[in-house]
């Protein structure tokens, strides 16, 4: 048989997009494990939500390869060109049934693992931490209510893989719009919650606008979402557009929770921190000339972090008793500190 899907632009398009993103999508998540076992911090949840998340690609991907073979350049529109073979047909519309489960679940994990790693780096932050839960839990219902929604669709519900079939089904177009409306939304609450935490962080503003950039990435998942929207309503079951955009979401998503830990994402908190013990270890020593401290005060200022600036308790570094102190002079406890900036 002839590979027909080079006569037909969107099937060649839905093909060259899930050839391009399957290899990337694979090297960024290993390259993430990869750099968490290098750094001795084990395999650890936020890899684990990735690789989920890269399954759950994989498996949407694979499907919808193999429905692009099957059609073999005739359009969806036209199934009835092989309506002969009823299995066929039959066979196509299970397979893109199946796939309707991947893609919420794709979504989802891809959005705990960056969750996952925005309470590592910000968990002093306890506002902070209640928004990463609440972002978190909204979006296990709206999987859970996404999931639902698409496997009983239609009422019995094998008309959704056999359409001869007689019954009743839901709009695709506004379960489309609806899902893919607060998918996107999330994902922007998501970088607004990332740039709202770095833009207090004490450190410098080229670091600061790399920092952000890194969080920002998030958000290009979203603006693909509502694109979506307006380039699938009115083709789902017609078209295999949504397929194909539906495949670009995916992929964005893993890259972007993968990316902002290539370049030891947060140097400065982690130097910092790792500054800080060095301090800690090194013997008493008698203090130092007042202009030689205030030198030295202003340096480890200019880099350190607001660790709760939501609740106003402002730490401050001791350098005589190599501590952190609060302003009423009480003393809190460091290591805790000091693991939560290393990601420990």
């Amino acid at each position: 048989m002839a590979f027909n899907v080079v006569h037909e632009h969107e099937q060649l398009t839905n093909f060259i997009v899930a050839l391009v993103a399957v290899p990337i999508t694979i090297i960024v998540v290993t390259l993430r494990v990869l750099a968490s076992v290098r750094q001795r911090k084990g395999v650890g949840l936020e890899n684990w939500f990735a690789v989920l998340a890269l399954l759950a690609f994989l498996v949407y991907a694979s499907i919808d390869l193999w429905i692009i073979c099957m059609l073999n350049g005739r359009p969806v529109r036209q199934l009835d060109v092989f309506a002969n073979d009823l299995n066929t047909i039959i066979a196509i519309y299970k397979a893109a049934y199946i796939v309707n489960v991947a893609a919420p679940l794709n979504q989802t994990f891809a959005k705990l693992c960056l969750l996952v790693l925005y309470h590592r780096l910000f968990q002093i932050n306890r506002w902070f931490v209640r928004w990463v839960y609440a972002v978190g839990g909204a979006q296990i219902t709206w999987c859970i209510a996404v999931i639902c929604f698409r496997l009983f669709l239609c009422s019995p519900v094998r008309e959704s893989w056999n359409p001869f079939t007689k019954g009743k089904c839901l709009d695709s177009q506004i379960v489309l719009a609806w899902g893919d409306s607060i998918n996107s939304l999330l994902d922007f609450i998501m970088v607004g919650m990332a740039i709202w935490v770095v833009v207090g962080l004490r450190v410098k503003r080229a670091a600061k606008m790399r920092i952000s950039f890194l969080f920002a990435l998030g958000g290009f998942a979203g603006v693909i979402g509502i694109i979506k929207i307006g380039e699938a309503w009115g083709t789902i079951g017609t078209h295999i557009r949504n397929s194909t955009w539906n495949m670009a979401q995916q992929a964005t998503s893993i890259v972007c929770c993968c990316v902002p830990i290539y370049n030891n994402l947060l140097s400065a908190l982690k130097g910092k921190g790792r500054e800080v013990e060095r301090h800690l270890e090194e013997p008493w020593s008698p203090p130092m000339s007042r202009n030689r401290a205030h030198r030295e005060s202003e340096e480890f200022e200019e880099n350190w972090l607001p660790m709760d600036g939501s609740s106003q308790r402002a730490l401050m570094w001791d350098g005589h008793t190599k501590g952190f102190m609060q302003k009423d002079g009480s003393r809190i406890a460091v290591r805790h500190s000091l693991k939560t900036m290393r990601g420990q």
